[in-house]
């Protein structure tokens, strides 16, 4: 028997989370290889080129992961007071309340994006919006689009 209760809270965006683990592992994966299996046999690689290596594989993938996990693994949570996203609980906190909407529109690049925002959004477009402050944003699904349809009955622009 299936439940009808709605889930209430959500990952930011599942694809900018998959891609953020495949390129660190990825990246530390390549870089071991690269300075265990050198090119060519007897070729060691020179100490410029394993500093190359290290920074490209290694610290590189690391510097990615740590400044674009805000926008991979935030948590949205949708509940009676309104929509709230943190990292983590403590880190990027942004909330806002049902009455305080002023828009909501979908936009794709790449996936379905979801912006709720306090002003209005005008023509803005998706780097514009990204960057706002006062806007929250997520990769929209069926369970987000249900829990906020349970709190909130306005217009979703975009969306036909």
């Amino acid at each position: 028997m299936k439940s009808n209760k709605i889930k209430t809270k959500f990952i930011e965006s599942p694809f900018i989370t998959f891609g953020l683990f495949l390129l660190l592992i990825l990246g530390i994966l390549m870089g071991i290889f690269m300075l265990l299996y050198p090119a060519n046999p007897g070729n060691e690689l020179d100490t410029i080129e394993k500093i190359i290596t290290i920074f490209l594989f290694f610290i590189l993938p690391i510097l990615c992961f740590v400044f674009l996990l805000h926008r991979g693994l935030s948590i949205i949570e949708i509940n009676e007071f309104g929509i709230r996203k943190s990292l983590f609980k403590v880190f990027h906190k942004k909330q806002i309340k049902w009455e305080n909407i002023k828009e909501m529109r979908i936009i794709y690049r790449v996936s379905w994006w979801l912006f709720i925002s306090e002003v209005d959004m005008a023509n803005l477009n998706y780097t514009r919006l990204v960057k706002r402050k006062d806007t929250i944003n997520c990769t929209i699904s069926k369970c987000i689009y249900k829990a906020i349809r349970q709190y909130y009955d306005g217009p979703i622009l975009g969306l036909s």
